[in-house]
């Protein structure tokens, strides 16, 4: 027998309250885990509190709950699966950086209605506290020069570390599709590839670290405080 998930009670539905150390801006996660006869529900949907500006923290939030209900709708849509395997969403939200007046998070979702395997995706968002505005990747720089500069060192990175990379198909290089594939970290700047841009799907999303310290010159000048 066939059943909708809009039909079931959530098994688990909680609050969680995460304070960042070093920021001011607070997430507070609804988690909400469902289980049907042929779906497995369990989500993580975050909501940012804290922000200088009400109305900018009010659309972040509704974007964040949109593109939860997104992905809940894909599922109940979602047509196809064997009736010996269960459809499955899986939705997880991670903050990466929140101090110099910077906040960085990313949501990945995990998707499952047919095939071999699921789909990953990840929804990075980089936020100026003190401008209240999402940033793009070339925002934070002076100018295009910037391309050229991350290039050369992923390509680096790739030298010098050939058991880590060996793996890739591809060379990682960094264009005007990528404004919104990075994330701030604790040690710097933090490029990624989908999986299946660069290699296989089990590898998963496929990463770059650029120090701060070697960002510097070519960061715009407000945003040189991240370098510490």
């Amino acid at each position: 027998m066939h059943y909708s998930l809009k039909m079931i009670l959530p098994l688990c539905f909680m609050l969680l309250l995460c304070a960042c150390e070093q920021g001011t801006i607070r997430m507070k996660t609804e988690q909400k885990q469902y289980e049907t006869e042929n779906a497995l529900v369990e989500m993580e949907i975050a909501q940012f509190f804290g922000f200088s500006e009400e109305e900018f923290e009010k659309k972040l939030n509704q974007e964040l709950q949109k593109e939860a209900d997104g992905w809940l709708e894909l599922l109940e849509k979602s047509e196809g699966m064997p009736e010996y395997e269960k459809r499955q969403l899986r939705l997880t939200p991670m903050v990466t950086y929140n101090q110099n007046g910077m906040l960085s998070f990313y949501t990945e979702s995990y998707l499952f209605c047919e095939g071999v395997h699921g789909s990953k995706n990840r929804v990075a968002r980089t936020v100026d506290l003190q401008a209240n505005r999402q940033m793009l990747l070339s925002e934070l720089f002076l100018d295009d020069a910037y391309l050229k500069f991350l290039n050369q060192r992923i390509a680096d990175i790739v030298e010098k570390n050939p058991e880590e990379y060996h793996d890739l198909w591809e060379k990682p290089l960094v264009g005007s599709m990528h404004e919104q594939f990075f994330y701030l970290g604790e040690d710097g700047l933090v490029i990624f590839f989908p999986p299946y841009e660069l290699s296989y799907y089990a590898r998963g999303f496929v990463e770059f670290t650029i120090p701060y310290e070697i960002l510097s010159g070519y960061l715009k000048p407000e945003y040189r405080r991240m370098v510490g």
